[in-house]
């Protein structure tokens, strides 16, 4: 037995429709199984943003707040980490993803300073201020969201947003 991902209710492993709410129950079951070979095939053919938009847009997909499938995102997320691995000329993509995380940790409440980090430094090493300032401004975005009630000293976080808005606009 399984648990739906999407009510909660036990479902036999087999079934493609969860009784109890009519959603597909499994992990992984919304993924069109063609998705990797399609990555992998774009990638050997030289198409390297087109494999990367491929899994992100599915990666998105398996994060919605409404969808959340945690064990096909992680997987998803494993392949956009390797991808980038294999060609740092994504840095803005990966970005992209990194404000994803950014964005879906703020939403759930386990925030972690070290995306921004990460985020910084790849911006810093490719000399990218725009994504530096990307991130930046979610950091601010997250730290707000989750200090509502006790406030958030950001005196420092506005300098530097303010430093870097006028580096790329100037």
């Amino acid at each position: 037995m399984e648990e739906c991902i999407f009510c909660g209710a036990e479902v036999e492993d087999d079934v493609d429709e969860c009784p109890h709410c009519g959603n597909r129950p499994l992990a992984g079951q919304y993924l069109d199984p063609k998705t990797y070979e399609n990555a992998d095939q774009m990638e050997k053919d030289g198409d390297i943003k087109g494999a990367w938009e491929l899994l992100h847009e599915e990666y998105r997909a398996h994060t919605d707040i409404e969808y959340f499938d945690d064990e096909t995102a992680g997987i998803l997320h494993d392949y956009l980490e390797a991808l980038f691995a294999r060609h740092s000329e994504l840095v803005a993509e990966r970005i992209s993803l990194l404000l994803d995380e950014m964005s879906i940790c703020g939403y759930w409440g386990s925030y972690d300073d070290q995306l921004m980090e990460r985020g910084v430094e790849l911006s810093q090493n490719a000399n990218r201020p725009d994504l530096e300032l990307k991130v930046l401004e979610m950091h601010r975005s997250c730290r707000q969201t989750l200090s509502k009630v006790y406030g958030f000293d950001s005196e420092t976080l506005d300098e530097r947003i303010a430093k870097l808005k006028a580096l790329t606009t100037g």
